[in-house]
């Protein structure tokens, strides 16, 4: 089942031609709000999540792109590297933690900055050639993703991250959705907490 959560988490929209839903929340918290809308021309739902953190994009960032941190926070990711890091594009490879009887599964993507003013754009899109296939895993190859960060006049910043699935359904759906939307309430509760922590020690 913890494959379910990182196919939603680094999967993020683009620009999908076809008929939109209007958002409906389906998990709420003190700090997060979940929301889905469905996509008609794709037939899949589009998430998003929005939260605030009190911390600077730079900070924000290192907890996206920094292995050791993405760990701390990305609930059922077992492996996370980093390859040709510059100051605005990056590759991250993710291998999941999946129980049996699921196929471990990973992916590789490209990360870049595509706008910083007057708000940062971190653009996700799927690389499944950058790297040579692993034996016995299987390699996820329709994958994007997107993540905005607007500071405000307080010094913290708003978060919004939107992400597709283009998985069919491994459970059905209400059962699906009771542990994806669990999963990632957890890891964006501590990713909230990390990029905190790592402001305090600036």
């Amino acid at each position: 089942m913890r494959q379910i959560v990182f196919l939603v988490l680094l999967i993020s929209n683009l620009s999908f031609a076809g008929e939109k839903s209007k958002w409906k929340t389906a998990r709420e918290t003190g700090q997060l709000k979940l929301q889905y809308r469905w996509i008609d021309s794709i037939d899949t739902r589009e998430l998003r999540i929005m939260f605030t953190v009190n911390a600077n994009h730079n900070q924000i960032k290192n907890c996206i792109r920094e292995p050791d941190l993405a760990k701390q926070w990305a609930v059922g990711v077992k492996d996370y590297r980093i390859y040709d890091l510059t100051s605005d594009k990056w590759i991250a490879y993710c291998l999941y933690n999946i129980p049996e009887p699921f196929a471990t599964q990973d992916l590789v993507t490209r990360y870049e900055i595509v706008n910083e003013s007057p708000e940062i754009m971190i653009k996700i899109t799927a690389q499944p050639d950058y790297l040579d296939l692993v034996p016995g895993v299987s390699r996820q190859q329709n994958y994007s993703g997107k993540w905005i960060l607007k500071e405000t006049v307080n010094g913290t910043t708003q978060i919004q991250f939107y992400s597709i699935s283009f998985m069919k359904p491994i459970l059905p759906r209400f059962l699906q959705d009771l542990i994806t939307q669990r999963m990632l309430i957890q890891s964006f509760e501590k990713f909230i907490m990390l990029t905190e922590n790592e402001s305090k020690r600036k």
